[in-house]
């Protein structure tokens, strides 16, 4: 019996997964008031005898809940269009090591939305783009590398809106910035009938995370529906250096147009390729979708070289395919059926991608293969 991989991990790529609750409302007497966004568009709010200036989270007396802030900050972007902008840099021992950009515009009540992302790193001396957009129905993808440009569509689910809801708010980064500094309220402002709430934090809260820091500084503010606008963190150890910026602004956008590629996107096709690893082989599984037809190919990049391999024939639903490396050294085997000569271990880490016979990628992915007392541990990332 082949051994089965003791766990399998598998995260979208382009997408922060993240899980945001309701939002926490503050309590006092209060009567219902009907106001005007800076859109026009009439809206109720509450109002309680004695107007209150802070978001949700905040206190009177200055307390602050990151979890209310956090709570507050994603449900209160849905009612509003906004652009965003966020960089963060990384180095490690005095030199640039990584740089991550992301952009994008959402539409008012998140309705549609675009996001572009870039990634650079000095190590690998790579860079990655990608563009995504989406809106209630759909999600697509275009992915640009030093090798090749990729699309993908996908139809939307509700698991997969709720992880698009945190990409544009950056939830997840906000979440560890919120949990990462001893924040106080330092300031209080006004702008476009908004109260503006600074917060500060000079102390780290949790030296585990990031070990021996010598530097820290982290400012967010808040305004008083709970949006946070802006924040900026700096963390330095004995080591490395991280520069975090972001940056909100509220916009009247009620529609983020389609990106001039979506038709290539739409060309895709649309099936679910499922991976395994085994000691002696990678497994592809149709498992389900549409037929990927012959030309169609494999790229697989292992220990530094890049192997492509074609379909000879259709691949359907219910099929499977084996990748295996033959022992001899030479390049990569995809085969109908389990190999029937002396092979290599599957072993380390691979880099992989199905496209169809247009070139658009079915699947992308990561994977990682380790082995101890017989049993396989691999780990994957899409």
């Amino acid at each position: 019996m082949s051994p089965r991989p003791a766990f399998v991990l598998l995260t979208a790529m382009l997408l922060v997964a993240g899980c945001v609750g309701s939002p926490v409302e503050n309590t006092g007497t209060s009567s219902p008031a009907t106001g005007t966004t800076e859109f026009g568009t009439p809206l109720t709010e509450t109002t309680t005898q004695q107007e209150s200036t802070l978001p949700s989270g905040i206190s009177d007396d200055g307390q602050i809940n990151s979890s209310n802030l956090l709570f507050a900050h994603e449900p209160a972007l849905s009612k509003t269009g906004y652009e965003f902008e966020y960089r963060s840099v990384s180095e490690t021992d005095g030199e640039k090591a990584t740089v991550v950009s992301q952009w994008g515009t959402v539409a008012e009540g998140r309705t549609s939305f675009e996001r572009y992302a870039e990634y650079a790193s000095d190590s690998s001396q790579k860079r990655y783009q990608a563009h995504l957009w989406a809106n209630d129905t759909v999600l697509l993808t275009k992915q640009d590398t030093d090798e090749q440009v990729r699309y993908t569509e996908r139809m939307q689910t509700e698991p997969l809106r709720h992880e698009l809801a945190s990409v544009g708010t950056l939830t997840r980064i906000l979440e560890a910035i919120l949990g990462s500094g001893e924040f106080e309220v330092v300031n209080t402002d006004r702008s476009d009938g908004q109260s503006l709430v600074t917060l500060s934090a000079t102390e780290p809260t949790d030296e585990t995370q990031f070990e021996n820091v010598t530097n820290f500084d982290a400012t967010l503010v808040v305004d008083s529906s709970g949006r946070v606008r802006e924040f900026h963190r700096t963390v330095e150890t004995d080591r490395m250096r991280l520069e975090q910026d972001f940056e909100l602004t509220l916009t009247a956008v009620t529609s983020v147009e389609r990106p001039e590629w979506a038709e290539k996107a739409r060309a895709a096709t649309a099936a679910n390729i499922e991976v395994e690893t085994t000691k002696h082989a990678i497994e592809l599984e149709h498992a389900g979708g549409e037929t990927l037809s012959a030309g169609s190919t494999v790229r697989i990049e292992h220990d530094g070289k890049t192997h492509v391999r074609e379909f000879d024939r259709p691949f359907k639903p219910g099929e499977r395919l084996y990748i295996y490396y033959p022992a001899d050294g030479s390049a990569p085997v995809l085969a109908a059926e389990p190999a029937a000569v002396a092979v290599e271990r599957i072993d380390g880490s691979y880099s992989m991608a199905v496209l169809d016979s247009n070139g658009n990628t079915v699947t992308a992915m990561g994977l990682g293969v380790g082995h101890s007392d017989g049993t396989d541990s691999s780990s994957e990332s899409s």
